[in-house]
C-alpha cells in the first residue's frame, strides 16, 4: 500500500508538471519553445522561480500565444497524451526507488524536491562551493598525516605531492649523461682519528651512505668546526700556535718579525740620552730586533697537532756616549720550542685547545753564549742575547670562533724557566696574551685588528761577565716591563693544485702603553710577515 501511495504521489507531482507541458506544445503547435506559465493559476510556477530563472533569461522570448489555443491533430494529441503517461509511470517507480525530502508533502503550490538544491547552482557564487573551495597550495614537501591512527585516511585527505621535474635529456646527438643513484647500504667504517695515536680498530662506527660527497663534508663540519682553507683561517703572522690541523695535514711556515726601539723609558715617562748618561756612560739610542722563524706542523690525529719552531735571531743596539758612540750587534740561531696543541672541546664554529711548549736551550747546539763580553764595553749584553741558555715551559691556552665572514680568538701563554743556566742566571718569568678579529672580504683577502699584551720580570742574579756599571742594559734589576701593542694586518690567500692552502700575511702596528722597570729602550713600532703552506 505505501509503496503504491508512492507511486501515485509521484503521478501527480509529474502531472502538474505535464499539464504545463502540453499547454506550451498547444500554444506554440508543436514548436519547440518554453513554456509559458500564468501567474494566477495555483500549480504554476511563477515564472522568476529558481528552478526556471535561468532558463528564462537564456531563452529568446517566443511571441505571446492565445491560451485558449489547443492541438488541433487527434493523432499528435493522443501521442503526447501516451508520451505524458508512460513519463508518470517512470517518475513514480524512481520515487519508490529513492526516499523522499524532508519536506512535507503538498498538493498545493510547491512541489518538494529530491537531493540538496545547493548542488544544483553552478558557479564559485554557490555557498556549498564557498564553503568546500580552498585554493591550491604548492607543497615541496607531502605534510605529515593528520591522524596516525588512520594513516590511509589522512594521506587521502594530505595534499598531493608536486610534480616531478621535466626531464633533461638532451639533444640526440650528445645526451646529457645521468648520473646513476647509488644504492643505500648500512657501512662500517673507521671514526674520526682522536686522541692521540690513530686506532682505527678502536674507534668504528656505522652509518648508511647512498653518497660518499657528504662523508667528507660531514667529517670537516664536525670534526674541524674552523675552516682553515679561507683568508681568515690562520691568525696574523705574530701569533702562533692558534690552530690544530686535520689528521694527517702538515703546515710550513715562514715568518718574520723586526721591532724598533727609539730612544729610553723609565716607568711611563721618557727619558732623554743626557738623563741616562748621568747615571751610565753608555746610553743606548737605538735598537732592532730581527726574526726569522720556520715553523713546521703536523696532526697525526684530529685532536693532536705537533709543532716545532727554529728562530734565527739578528739583534743590534746603537749607544751613545759623550764622547761618541757604539754600536754592538749579535746574530745567532735561538731557542729551540716543541709544542703539542691538544683539543679540548670543540662545537659549531668553536674550538678550544691547550698549547703544551717544551724551550730547548740553543747552546746544546754549538754553545752560542760562549762569546765573552769585552771589558770595558757593554757588549753581549742581556737584551742583545738570541736565547735564555736554560730550559722553559710554555703552557697555554687557545680559543678560536667563526662565522661566515668574521674569524676571532684569544690566547694566553705562559713561559717560565726552569732552572739557571750555565752563567748563573735566569731570565724572568714571561706572559704573552693576544686577542684578534678578522674580517673576510672575498675568497682571497681578509684584514685583522689585533691586540698584544706583554709582561716580563726581571734577571735573577746576573752574568758575572758583564760590567753593571756601563750600561743600563748590563743591570739584571732593570729588565723587567709590560707592555700592550695595537696591530693591523692583511691576508692574502692563494689556493694552488699542488698545494690548497698558500697565506701571504703582513701585519705591523705600534705600543700603546708602556710600564718598563727603570731606564730601557722604548719600543716604537713593531713589523711582522710570513709565508704559510698547508696541504
Amino acid at each position: 500500500m505505501k509503496q503504491l501511495l508512492r507511486i501515485l504521489t509521484g503521478i501527480v507531482a509529474d502531472g502538474r508538471w505535464l499539464g504545463a507541458s502540453l499547454r506550451w506544445l498547444g500554444q506554440s503547435q508543436g514548436a519547440l519553445t518554453r513554456p509559458q506559465f500564468d501567474e494566477g493559476r495555483p500549480g504554476d510556477a511563477p515564472a522568476d522561480s529558481c528552478a526556471h530563472r535561468g532558463i528564462a533569461e537564456a531563452l529568446p522570448q517566443p511571441p505571446r500565444r492565445n491560451r485558449k489555443s489547443k492541438i488541433q491533430n487527434p493523432k499528435l494529441k493522443g501521442l503526447l497524451i501516451g508520451v505524458a503517461f508512460a513519463s508518470a509511470l517512470a517518475a513514480g517507480a524512481a520515487a519508490h526507488a529513492q526516499p523522499p525530502a524532508e519536506a512535507t508533502l503538498s498538493f498545493g503550490r510547491e512541489v518538494p524536491r529530491y537531493g540538496n538544491p545547493l548542488r544544483a547552482a553552478a558557479g564559485p557564487g554557490n555557498p556549498l562551493r564557498q564553503a568546500s573551495y580552498q585554493e591550491p597550495q604548492l607543497e615541496t614537501d607531502l605534510p605529515a598525516p593528520i591522524d596516525d591512527s588512520r594513516p590511509l585516511e589522512s594521506y587521502l585527505l594530505a595534499a598531493p605531492p608536486p610534480d616531478p621535474p621535466y626531464p633533461q635529456w638532451g639533444s640526440l646527438e650528445q645526451p646529457v649523461r645521468q648520473l646513476p643513484a647509488m644504492p643505500t647500504y648500512n657501512y662500517l667504517m673507521a671514526g674520526p682519528p682522536r686522541l692521540i695515536v690513530e686506532r682505527e680498530w678502536t674507534q668504528p662506527i656505522q652509518r648508511p651512505v647512498g653518497d660518499p660527497a657528504p662523508i667528507f663534508a660531514d667529517d670537516q663540519r664536525l670534526n674541524m668546526p674552523i675552516d682553515l682553507y679561507r683568508p681568515d683561517g690562520l691568525a696574523p703572522p705574530g701569533v702562533t700556535g692558534d690552530h690544530t690541523l686535520k689528521n694527517s695535514h702538515a703546515l710550513f711556515s715562514y715568518r718574520y718579525s723586526v721591532e724598533g726601539f727609539n730612544g729610553n723609558l723609565n716607568g711611563i715617562h721618557q727619558q732623554s740620552a743626557g738623563g741616562v748618561l748621568g747615571q751610565f756612560p753608555y746610553a743606548p739610542r737605538k735598537m732592532f730586533k730581527q726574526q726569522h722563524l720556520l715553523l713546521i706542523e703536523y696532526a697525526p690525529t684530529d685532536d693532536l697537532t705537533l709543532m716545532a719552531q727554529l728562530p734565527f735571531q739578528v739583534n743590534s743596539i746603537d749607544y751613545s756616549t759623550r764622547s761618541g758612540g757604539f754600536h754592538d750587534a749579535y746574530t745567532q740561531v735561538g731557542d729551540v720550542s716543541l709544542w703539542a696543541l691538544y683539543v679540548l672541546r670543540r662545537w659549531q664554529h668553536h674550538q678550544v685547545h691547550a698549547n703544551f711548549g717544551l724551550n730547548i736551550p740553543s747552546n746544546l747546539f754549538g754553545g752560542t753564549l760562549n762569546l765573552y763580553p769585552t771589558p770595558g764595553f757593554p757588549n753581549l749584553s742581556y737584551p742583545l742575547r738570541v736565547g735564555t741558555g736554560s730550559y722553559g715551559l710554555m703552557p697555554g691556552l687557545t680559543y678560536r670562533g667563526q662565522s661566515e665572514r668574521w674569524t676571532w680568538g684569544m690566547q694566553a701563554i705562559v713561559t717560565i724557566p726552569l732552572g739557571y743556566n750555565r752563567y748563573e742566571y735566569e731570565v724572568g718569568d714571561r706572559i704573552d696574551l693576544n686577542a684578534w678579529v678578522w674580517r673576510r672580504w672575498g675568497s682571497r683577502w681578509a684584514t685583522s685588528g689585533r691586540l698584544h699584551g706583554q709582561g716580563w720580570g726581571n734577571i735573577r742574579h746576573s752574568d758575572p761577565r758583564l760590567n753593571p756599571n756601563l750600561a743600563e742594559t748590563t743591570v739584571p734589576y732593570l729588565q723587567g716591563g709590560t707592555r700592550l701593542d695595537l696591530l693591523f694586518g692583511a691576508n692574502y690567500y692563494w689556493p694552488w693544485t699542488r698545494v690548497p692552502g698558500n697565506w701571504f700575511s703582513i701585519e705591523s702596528g705600534f705600543p700603546i702603553y708602556q710600564n718598563l722597570h727603570g731606564p730601557q729602550p722604548r719600543a716604537t713600532w713593531l713589523l711582522y710577515g710570513g709565508w704559510n703552506m698547508m696541504w
